[in-house]
């Protein structure tokens, strides 16, 4: 459910803004086409922030389970 959310998110911000999205998608094939290190490295980075938004939204619908009351 929470991945669905981070999808979701993403996906309604790409909709709502066309140009900001284009420009990431140019620039991420330009560092996979040129610089493969660094594009590997971004690419890291986004999957370490995407895992720790998904532990943090787990942790958060957890907390808000009757277990815990």
């Amino acid at each position: 459910m929470a991945f669905s959310m981070m999808f979701d998110i993403f996906l309604n911000f790409y909709r709502e803004h066309p140009l900001i999205s284009l420009a990431l998608l140019l620039i991420l094939v330009y560092l996979l086409v040129r610089k493969p290190k660094t594009f590997s490295l971004v690419l890291g980075i986004a999957a370490l922030f995407m895992g720790v938004l998904y532990f943090w939204m787990f942790l958060a619908a957890e907390k808000a389970n009757l277990i815990w009351k």
